[in-house]
Parts: structure tokens; sequence; C-alpha cells
């Protein structure tokens, strides 16, 4: 090897040129493999490339400077130095003969320091300063490359530069950049200037703040005067990078800059492309303080964009473009263009005007992107003349109109999720696609959107427009504004139907141009906006052609535009299948010969087979059955392929059963066993996305095939579902039940449900089941007791025995449903069973406790009024020394008044009267009452004056006392709301504290999701009020009741003002002084009495999020997460962290631009983190509060833009590096 290289080291030497160029890649290529040199030979090595800069080919210089980009992390640092050393000085000590080098010698040290790591950083910086990369030459084109390799140096070692302010004189280099300003070479002007804007970076703001003043004190020195753009651009280059250290002149500055915009566009210019650049400049600067300042910017804002920001949109000085034409006219303006096409171009390119409407449309986009509150005198004043510039020119021009459109429908829109009950694909269809509508606040400006909607399909027109960005924007307006688009149906599908129909046409527009109408197709689902058969035809060829394209993406987007079509042409499963021969039966073969293919791309198949699950669902009824049976063994062949498999469960499993009369033929039920028979091998695999859906499809089956399903595979099913049925995977288990009631509802008389009985009984003694997963063991047992499948008193037994206190509420749903399925006798026996063990005193508690629970269960379903010795039995229980046991009795009574209202609630109601020493358990019985009935039950509780009488309780009551009168109080209004709101204003402003929380907290009850604003319009106001009352508590319930309130009925956010963001940012901050310290025996306890109240705020700020994103100041929003993040609990700082999360999916610019400001508390966040996961007491907490944090951390790290904030990217790697935060991270990944 070593005698090799020193061949290589003597060729490189040689006078060929071309050996001396391979022997210098091949030394390249021995040091990048790892090839171990001693010092000597690497100097030798080093010293070739060095050498080859100096050489006169173009070529080996080239490879010189390639060579030492790609082996500078593989030589000893010394030796870097050293050569770093060497192209300094032969830049500021040239000879003659390197003065002509001196671009290769630059070219290199730029290289240099782009390809070295930060760990070189100190060398590189100390190294080049050293080396005299601030001293100066004879020559200025070499004094210019310094000043940029200094700009390049700042820019890729700035973290360690502000670290370090003794490396490099930046005194000395600003002094020289400012001077350099004055100077006659322009490119040294804007070179100094860049370098000026770079070193404002690492600088103190003081400094900056000099440069500033001084640049500025330039600009109104030279106002009148040609030099005045130097200065401005030296001031845009310095505020690009640190407009956040200049707000000491910022005021000044802006009102400067938009006084000399003003004149300037009121007075005729003489030198037009000056007056262009200089705006340019000029916006450029507001665009960066815009990014940078946020508060300080504010106040300037509002009477910009209703000004000057207008007119800089459509400024054209040389009437190049006629803004003011209308829409109708365009076409004969673009049939000109032909004609005079090259005297148009030679103008153009003399007219700079572009530059002040591009400046001015950025900086529009930028304030959609980061001051969503504004938006409102954005769309009022700005965006008709961002529409008018369609007609512009230029087409870099359009691109930043359709960027900055595309931002505001985004922003202007919210997502609308709707479902429909009757059809379960609806679900199927939203996962698709998820239509956005105008927010309520913007429908007055549908006019202007209209205009977008007509203005993008003239532009379709022009072939020269720039189409398939153009067609992009056409999409995401299909998505935001479907309704808008839908208004004007023929312009805009006569615009699709061409941009597809061209065969010409790019692939990527007639892709965009499927997708959107597919979604206009989405929103004709969601609302009839316009008749649209007229086209039916039209968009069948459409679809036609699609699915029968040779580029997979046409295909599969036609299939999927298909299935969107099957629900326009039948939106009700009720109505007759009247359009499915005209316009369904002559795409089925197609459909079918696709379906049957195997050599085609995955998302074909996927889509192929999702559209046929909607051909069944919708058209199931009418297709004919050969076509039917090929369907579905062409189903049974996918579901047994692993590639398939899973989309075909999909599939299979939306299929809206109930609804559809399919006509069940022989062939086609014996086709459906085989497809039960594989289903049954699926659900035993390991993967439970293939267990869940298995089950999912069964109970299709089932339904579909009923009596048609033999024994066996009834058998089969039971065998496969029952060891489901235990508490390891809730919703498997609810599955399974479900599986199983429909097989025993099928055949009651099979023989096979012994171990699924048993099963069942154990799952009841589970302390973990919850929610439906209860309610289908109830109806499970239901069916058992009703079809005698096992012994009643061994199930009567099973269900009571082996209690525990987490398993009562299920326990009791099982035993009501067993003894609500028996017969009238065995009914009536158990019943007296229950009551006997709740009479009782030698039964155990939980025993008393679920039979109370059960009773209440049946007594909710079957009236228990015969029972004579029932409520006695029930009251006697109040008696009892235990709390819960008292408890469960009260939930007794109010289940057995639900069973039989009338006879009941009048015996209710006296006893709450009566018993003063009960009121608590009365009040609790009249709560399940009130919450168990109807509205008839209601209006019979109000005419008895209930209402009043209840606030009597308020005043003299705890506060979980309070809990249960502000919820009865509240549902009870809502029996007639217009008739109880003076009662319920009468309350709300009462002296009393109590009173005030309890009203407060029934409001929560009474606005429902069904409630219209307009009946509680009167009431809601005087719930905001109390965010000032000085009482905590009534602030709490406040804002506990507005959470629901904002929830339900988002549109009465419209009640939030100022004042009220000013008190609930009060109500955000801890206050110490709330956290109290009590004595417990030798411990002392420390309570924060204001935590819940935190809690509240902070919450309606998480729920109100996207609904105030745009009335709310960003930085208001920052400022509360900061406090959120420095809250001493974890509560609060999982709600901050959810807020952040958040708020990276709906302002993920703005955001951004306060990154920096967050990163502070982040660090401390972080490093409190990882020391409370080591505590013992706080590790669980502390795990909860990391994930929130990561989830958040990595939401932000996913922002393209967050990559370019520095100190975010070493955070992000300090993160990431750590394990347990890995470990996290790969859980979210996985989950997302």
């Amino acid at each position: 090897m070593r005698s090799s290289v020193e061949e290589l080291l003597k060729e490189a030497d040689s006078y060929d040129n071309d050996k001396k160029f391979m022997a210098a890649s091949d030394l390249c290529q021995e040091l990048v493999k790892g090839t171990q040199f001693d010092n000597a030979t690497l100097e030798k090595i080093c010293n070739v490339f060095i050498k080859h800069l100096d050489e006169p080919t173009s070529d080996i210089k080239g490879n010189a400077i390639r060579c030492l980009a790609k082996v500078v992390t593989k030589i000893p640092e010394h030796q870097v130095a050293e050569i770093c050393t060497k192209l300094v000085q032969n830049l500021v000590k040239p000879q003659k003969e390197d003065s002509k080098n001196y671009d290769i010698y630059s070219t290199c040290l730029k290289t240099l320091i782009n390809e070295v790591t930060e760990e070189l950083a100190d060398l590189m910086c100390r190294t080049l300063a050293n080396a005299g990369l601030l001293n100066r030459t004879d020559f200025p084109q070499i004094n210019e490359e310094l000043i940029e390799i200094t700009n390049q140096l700042i820019k890729r070692f700035t973290d360690f530069l502000i670290k370090n302010p003794n490396v490099l004189d930046r005194t000395k280099l600003s002094k020289e950049l400012l001077n350099n300003i004055w100077s006659d070479r322009s490119t040294l002007r804007r070179r100094s200037s860049t370098c000026l804007g770079t070193l404002s970076l690492i600088i103190p703001q003081k400094d900056v703040v000099t440069i500033g003043e001084t640049l500025f004190g330039q600009m109104k020195e030279n106002a009148s005067k040609k030099n005045l753009l130097y200065f401005t651009f030296a001031l845009n280059s310095v505020a690009k990078n640190a407009a956040n250290k200049l707000t000491p002149i910022l005021s000044g500055l802006l009102k400067f800059i938009t006084d000399d915009i003003e004149n300037r566009l009121n007075e005729e210019s003489d030198d037009l492309d000056f007056q262009n650049e200089l705006i340019d400049y000029y916006l450029s600067i507001i665009e960066n303080f815009v990014k940078k300042c946020h508060k300080e910017v504010a106040e300037f804002l509002p009477k910009f964009i209703n000004n000057e920001l207008p007119q800089l949109i459509c400024y054209d000085p040389n009437n190049v473009i006629n803004f003011n034409a209308k829409e109708k006219d365009m076409e004969v303006e673009n049939q000109g263009d032909d004609e005079d096409e090259w005297g148009e171009d030679d103008f153009e390119n003399e007219d700079s005007s572009w530059r002040v409407r591009r400046g001015a449309i950025r900086l529009t986009e930028t304030l959609i992107k980061l001051r969503p509150e504004l938006l409102r005198e954005i769309a009022n004043s700005v965006i008709s003349n961002i529409v008018a510039c369609f007609k512009d020119k230029d087409e870099n021009i359009k691109l930043d109109v359709f960027s900055t459109l595309g931002n505001f429908l985004e922003s202007i829109t919210v997502s609308e999720k709707k479902t429909i009950e009757e059809d379960p694909q609806e679900e199927m269809l939203q996962d698709m696609m998820v239509l956005n509508r105008l927010k309520s606040s913007y429908v007055d400006i549908s006019a202007i959107i209209n205009d977008i909607v007509l203005r993008l399909c003239n532009l379709f027109k022009d072939p020269k427009s720039p189409l398939v960005p153009a067609s992009v924007l056409f999409l995401n307006a299909s998505r935001c504004i479907s309704s808008n688009m839908m208004e004007e149906w023929p312009i805009v599908f006569a615009t699709l139907n061409k941009n597809f129909s061209n065969k010409s046409s790019p692939a990527e527009l007639r892709v965009n141009s499927l997708v959107t109408l597919r979604r206009l197709l989405r929103a004709q689902i969601t609302k009839t906006h316009t008749n649209i058969s007229s086209d039916y035809p039209a968009i069948l060829e459409i679809i036609k052609d699609a699915i029968n394209n040779s580029y997979f993406k046409i295909t599969s987007e036609g299939f999927k535009v298909l299935s969107t079509f099957y629900k326009v042409l039948r939106p009700s499963l009720q109505d007759a299948p009247k359009n499915y021969e005209a316009y369904i039966k002559p795409i089925v073969p197609t459909v079918i010969s696709r379906l049957q293919e195997t050599d085609i791309d995955q998302e074909i198949k996927n889509s192929i087979i999702s559209s046929v699950s909607f051909l069944i669902s919708y058209f199931g009824d009418a297709i004919e059955s050969d076509n039917l049976n090929l369907i579905f063994k062409n189903l049974l062949i996918k579901l047994k392929s692993e590639v398939t498999r899973v989309q075909t469960l999909k599939s299979l499993a939306g299929i809206p059963v109930a609804q559809l009369n399919l006509n069940i033929t022989n062939e086609l039920a014996a086709l459906l066993c085989d497809i039960v028979q594989e289903l049954c091998l699926l659900a035993q695999k390991q993967d439970r996305t293939l267990k869940l859906l298995s089950l999912e499809v069964m109970k299709n089956i089932i339904y579909l095939l009923k009596q048609k399903l033999p024994k066996d595979r009834q058998k089969d099913i039971v065998d496969v579902t029952c060891p489901y049925i235990e508490d390891k995977d809730f919703f498997l288990a609810q599955l399974a039940l479900e599986v199983l009631g429909k097989i025993i509802t099928l055949s009651p008389d099979a023989g096979f449900y012994k171990d699924a009985i048993g099963n069942c009984i154990k799952l009841t003694k589970s302390s973990l089941i919850q929610g439906n997963t209860t309610q289908r063991i109830s109806e499970v047992f239901h069916l058992i007791g009703a079809h005698k499948l096992a012994d009643n008193s061994t199930i009567f037994n099973s269900l009571t025995s082996d209690l525990n206190k987490n398993c009562l509420i299920t326990a009791a749903k099982a035993l009501a449903g067993f003894v609500s399925g028996v017969d009238e006798t065995a009914r009536q026996k158990f019943i007296q069973e229950l009551l006997g063990k709740v009479s009782s005193s030698n039964e155990n508690a939980f025993l008393k406790q679920v039979s109370l629970l059960a009773v209440a269960e049946i007594g909710k379903q079957i009236s228990l009024s015969s029972n004579k010795e029932l409520l006695d039995t029930i009251l006697k229980i109040f008696q009892s020394k235990e709390e819960d046991t008292k408890y469960y009795a009260a939930v007794a009574l109010g289940g057995i008044s639900v069973g039989n209202i009338e006879f009941y609630l009048p015996i209710v109601l006296d006893l709450i009267k009566q018993n003063a020493d009960y009121q608590y358990l009365l009040l609790t019985t009249l709560k399940e009452i009130i919450c168990q009935s109807d509205k008839s039950v209601h209006q019979k509780l109000h005419k008895e004056k209930l209402i009043p009488f209840l606030f009597s309780f308020a005043e003299k009551s705890d506060e979980s006392l309070n809990h249960i009168v502000s919820e009865c109080i509240g549902r009870l209004c809502l029996a007639d709301l217009k008739e109880n709101a003076p009662l319920i204003l009468q309350n709300i402003k009462s002296t009393s504290p109590q009173v005030k929380y309890t009203t407060a907290a029934a409001f929560k009850y009474f606005c429902t999701k069904t409630t219209p604003l307009e009946s509680v319009n009167d009431l809601i106001p005087a719930l905001f009020d109390l965010i000032y009352d000085k009482d905590y508590t009534v602030q709490k319930a406040a804002l506990g009741s507005l959470n629901t309130i904002v929830y339900n009925i988002p549109r009465s956010t419209h009640f939030v003002d100022k004042a009220f963001l000013e008190a609930l940012a009060g109500t955000c901050k801890f206050k110490p002084e709330l956290v109290k310290e009590y004595e417990l025996g030798p411990f002392k306890h420390k309570q924060d009495e204001g935590l819940p109240l935190r809690n509240a705020a902070f919450s309606f700020i998480d729920i109100t999020l996207e609904l105030l994103n745009d009335k709310i100041e960003f930085s208001y929003k920052i400022d509360q997460v900061e406090k959120g993040i420095e809250d001493p609990s974890d509560d609060i700082q999982i709600i901050a962290y959810q807020i952040l999360t958040k708020l990276a999916a709906l302002s993920p610019h703005a955001l951004v631009s306060h990154l920096e400001r967050l990163l502070e508390k982040f660090e401390g966040a972080f490093a409190k983190l990882l020391k409370a996961l080591g505590s013992k007491q706080e590790g669980e907490r502390a795990n909860d509060c990391l994930r929130a944090f990561l989830r958040a951390h990595v939401a932000i790290s996913k922002l393209p833009e967050a990559e370019e904030v520095a100190r975010f990217r070493d955070f992000d790697a300090k993160v990431k590096a750590n394990e347990k935060c890995k470990e996290f991270i790969q859980q979210l990944s996985a989950t997302a």
C-alpha cells in the first residue's frame, strides 16, 4: 500500500494533467475508505490538494476542491487548521499570480466551512480569525470574497460564536461593513449588507440597535436620494436575521416606511425601477417584523392592511395589467394576448412592478399564517385584490397567489364531520375525505369566495397559465369551500371535465381533477346544493375513462370517485334503486373484471375492493344474482390473500346489511358460508386487527344468512369467539359478546354454549370492564335467561358470588339482564332473593350493594310497584352505617321510580320535603329519576315547582350536595328554558356564593348539543360575567360550565371579548396564596385550592382553540402555554402540552415563529421531567407528563420550518438521544 501511495504522490506532481487528476482522486478515495497513514504522508497528501488549487487547469482545481471537501473530516484537526490557514493567507497576502486564483481559494474555503462537523466549530472559527480573515488586501474582489467567507462562517457556526464573543473582532467587522455601504461597488455593498445581517445574529441587542439606528438615520437623511436603496437593503438584511433585536426603533421605522410608501404611491416617479425595488425592500422589512416582533407590530398592522396593502397587491404603474376588468371580459383579454404577444413580452421585461406585487402578496401570506386574529381585516380589505392577481402575467406571482389563497381558505374554514345514522358507510366516506365549511363568522364573504372559484375556472382557459399548481389550489378549494364550488357547479364541472378529458394534460392535473370531483360529489351527499343529475352521464364517462387508465393513480382515484358516485345516485337506502339501470348496470361488468385482476398495483387493488363494498352497500338489492355471486366469489379469493385480506375485511365490515334486502340464493349462501369458514381461521391469528375485523364481518354474515347458516358453522363461530370473552381486550370481548348474542338468537336450542356462558360469568367479576362491554354482557345474560340455556339458580348464584368493589356495576347489569329475561315466576323469586340479601344483616356489603344496583336496573325495565315490601326495605337501608350501601339504596329507589313514575314520584317528592336527615340520599334518588326519565317526567316535576324548591338547598348546602342540586336544576330547566330563564338570571346574580356556584354549575346540564343558542342567548352573558367574581369557587363553576357550553354550542364563543380573555389569563396564573397546608397527625399536607380553577381555565383554552383561533392574538396563547409549562401541577402542564400539540396543527407557522421563546421553557421543563422520573413518588405521573411533552415536541419537530431554528435542532437531538424518550417516541409513532 505504501509503495502505491508513493507512486500516486509522484503522479500527482506529473506534467500529465490526466495523471495529476487521477492521482488526486485516488488519494482522496484512500482517505475516504479510512486507510491509515502516518502524519508525514497525510501532510504530503493534503499538500497535493492545496498545490492543485494553483493549477491552471480548471478540472484539476475543481477536483482539488471536491477532494478537500471529502477528506476534511478524515484528517487530523491540526492539518485542517493548516489547510485553512494556507488558504486564507493565499487570499489576504496574494502574490501576483495568486490574485488570479482568489475565486478558487474562496470556493475551497466556503466548501470546507460547509463540510466540517459542528465539533470543529472552535477550530475553524479561531483558525480563520487568527489567519487574518478580517484583514484586507489591495484587490477589491478578494476583499469581497473575504466578506462572503466571513458571512458563511457566521451562518455555519452561529451558536458557537454567540457563546464565544471574543472570537472574531465584531466591532471592527461591523464598522467595516457599515462603511462599505457607501461604496461605489454594488457587489461590495450587497455582500457587506448581507454579512451585516448575519453578524446581527451573534452580537448583543444594543449593538444591533446601534447598527439599526445608523442605517435608519441614513434612510431619513437620504429619503429623496438614490442611495436610500442601499441603506434600506442593509436594514432589511439586519431585520431578516434579527428583527426581534430592533424593537426600540420599530415604531419610528414602520411609520417612516408607511409614510414613504404612501407618498410614492400618490406621486408619479421618474424612476419606477428604483421605486419598485425600494418598496420591495420596505415590504420585506415589514414582513420580518411581523415574523419576529409579534406584540410590538400588532398596533401598526390593521391600518396598513386596510390602507396601503391592497394598493400594493394590485400595484401596476405602467398599466400592463387591467386589474379592474370584470371576469366576463377575461376571455376577450386572453384572445388579444396572442396578437401582440411579442410586444407585451418586451414591455414586461422592462416592467419591474412585479417585485412590489410579489412582496405584498408574500406579506399577506405571512399575515395569514402568523396573525389569525387579523383574518377578518384581510378578508374584507385584501383578498379581493389577491384574487385579481390571477390576471398577472408573471407566472411566479400566480404561484404566490395560489399559495396565499390556499392558506387563506384553510384559515377561514373548519373541519365538518357529519354522520348519518341510517348509513354505516357514511363513516367510511368521511375517512376517505373530511370536508371543511366556512366558519360562521365568514359566511358574509361568500361572494368573495365564489369570485375565487369563478376566476380560478377561467384561469384554466389560458394555456399559458401554470395549470398543475392551479389544479392544486382547485383541489384545496374543493376541500375547504366545496359548498361554494357547488353553487357554481356548471362552470366548475365543465372545467374539471375539460382538464381530465384532455389526454395531453399532465397526469398530476388529471389526478387532481378526479380528487376535486370526488370532494364535490361528497359535498353533494352531505347537502343537496344544486341539481347535478343532468351531468350524471358525463360523470360516468369520466369514471369509465379513469378506472381503465394505465396510470395507477388515475385508476385508483377513479374507483374512489365511483364509490362516492354510488352514494350520490342513491342518497338513502329507503329510496328505490332507480338509477341502477341507467348508470350502474353498464359499469358493473368492468368493476367485476378489474376485481378479478391480480397483477396490478396494490393501491388499485384496495380502491377496487373498497368500491365493490360501496356497490354492494348502495345497489346490492338491485344487482343481478349472477353478478352478486361473482362479486362475493372474488371477495373470498381476496380474503385468502395476505396482500388484500385486511382491505377486504374492512370493506365487508362496512356493508349496512340491516338496511339491504339482498337476495340470498343458495349459491350465495354457500359462498357466504365459505367466507365464514375463512373468518374463523383469521379470527385465530395473532394479529389483533384481523381478529377485530373478522368478528365484525361475522356479525354481518350471520345477519344475512340467518337460518341458512349451518349448525356446524354456528358452532365454529362460538368456539372461535369464546376465548375472547375475557378482560384482556375489552373491544374484542365486546365484539365476541355481540357475535355470541346473534348466534344464541339464531339457535337458542343448540348445545354448544357452556364454555361461553362460563367465560361470561368470569367476565362479570372483572374490575376493569366498563361502558359498552357491560351493556353487551347484560344483553347476553338476558338471552341466557330467556332461552334457559343453563340452570337459573346456578347462574343467579354465580353472578352473586366472588364480588369485589370494582365489579359491582358489571355484575348488577348482568343480574338485571338475566332476571328480566327469565319467566315471571322465576323473576319474582329472584327479586325476593335480592331483597332478602339487601335486608339481611348477615350478608357482606358487596352483596348488598350489587343487589341494590340490580334492583335499580330491573326497576328501570319492569314496574316493581306490586312488591309492597320493596320501598320499606330500601328506606331502611338509609339508616345503614355503610355510606356506599346507603348511596346504592338511593340509586335503587331512583331506578324503581323510573319503572313506575306515576306511583313512586309523589312518594319521593314527599320524602324529600319531610326528611331533612336523608336529603342528600333523596336528592340522589331524584337525580337518578331525572337523568333516566324523558321530557314528560321533567314537565311533571316542573309543575311541582321543584326548581325553586331545589334552589332553596343551594345556600345552605355543601359543595357535594350542590353538585347534585345543580344537575337536577339544569336537567329540569331544559324542559322549558324560556319559562325558567328569569329564575336562572335571578339566582346567578345572587349575593350568595353558594347560590351562584349552584346556578353556574347547572348551565352545563341544560346547554346540550341540541340546545339552540337563541334559547340561552340572554343567559350565557351572565355566566361569562362570573369570571370576574371574587370567589374562586364561583369562577371555577362558571368556567366548568363554559367548557361544556362552548363544546356543545360552538357559536357561544362570540360572547368572548378582550376583557374576558384578560380575566381568563389571570385565572391561568398560579397563585401561591391559594396553597393551604393541613396537619394530618404527624404529617403536613399541602392542597392547591386554586388548581381546579386553573384546570378549568386551561381546559377552556384547549376546547376553544380552533373556534377562537382567528379571534385571539397568537402571543396571548403562547403566554398562557408558558404559564402552563411552568405550573407546579402536572395536570396543568399536560393540558399546556396538549394545547401546543393542537397549535402545531392549527397554526404551524405562527408556532415556529415563537419557537425561540418557547425553547427556554422547554429546556427547563425537560430537565425537571427527567429528574422527576427517578422519584418513586412522582415517577408515574412524570411519565404521563413526559408523554404529553414528547407528543407536543414530536408534533413541532415534524414542522419543516422548525428545522430552520438552530436552537431547536440542538434541543431535538438532545431529546431524541435520551433513552427514556426514545422509548416513548417509538410508542407515539406506533400509535400515530
